[in-house]
């Protein structure tokens, strides 16, 4: 069985939900799977998500969750805001 990929708003939500909501944060600690579920993501992704990914484990402070999706947010908009005007020389040389 192939790994799975959450989409970039799955991921978005997941760690939206997991730097700013305790509840979900705790739940998702203890049982990843069943929290993921519980953000509308399809069992059929999370039984092909990586193994190390479903592990109940402590998460990063939410400091850090929170930072990392400025920074993500930040490389989106350059990404997509970089613009390469194509030059054209006209005429003989």
């Amino acid at each position: 069985m192939s790994d799975g990929l959450l989409t970039s708003s799955q991921a978005e939500s997941l760690l939206q939900r997991i730097s700013s909501d305790d509840a979900f944060r705790t739940r998702f600690e203890s049982a990843p799977a069943e929290a993921l579920q519980e953000l509308g993501i399809p069992v059929e992704l999370i039984n092909r998500l990586p193994a190390a990914c479903l592990k109940p484990k402590p998460l990063p402070p939410k400091t850090a969750l929170s930072d990392l999706m400025q920074k993500q947010r930040e490389v989106a908009v350059n990404a997509t805001m970089a613009m390469n005007v194509p030059w054209v020389k006209l005429g003989s040389s």
